[in-house]
């Protein structure tokens, strides 16, 4: 069961972080999901569920998901294509198809 809890991806930049900001001063519950090396100083003060991890990885990013009812995805700039580019085979958006995967796994677990 899911609460009301929303992840939110790229939460380490500029939009992201004031996504975030706008969500807890909100009330609402958020979990962040950013890598080892990226910047979280516009993030540090709130209290926030944290998440390490590669958001192109399947497994990571359905973790992340588990026990939230919205992601909201903020990754911009180069990070996400030229890693698609590199490791994925030139596939278009890989993570989408990793989030349309994890849509289909919260309809079937509710």
């Amino acid at each position: 069961m899911t609460d009301d809890k929303a992840l939110v991806l790229g939460a380490s930049g500029f939009l992201g972080s004031h996504v975030v900001k706008a969500l807890v001063a909100a009330g609402r519950p958020v979990r962040i999901l950013t890598r080892a090396s990226s910047n979280t100083a516009m993030t540090d003060h709130l209290d926030l569920d944290r998440q390490t991890g590669d958001v192109f990885d399947r497994e990571t990013l359905r973790k992340a998901m588990s026990g939230c009812s919205s992601v909201l995805q903020r990754i911009m700039g180069d990070y996400d294509n030229s890693k698609a580019r590199r490791e994925l085979g030139w596939e278009p958006r890989p993570m989408d198809e990793s989030l349309k995967e994890a849509a289909i796994w919260f309809k079937e677990n509710p």
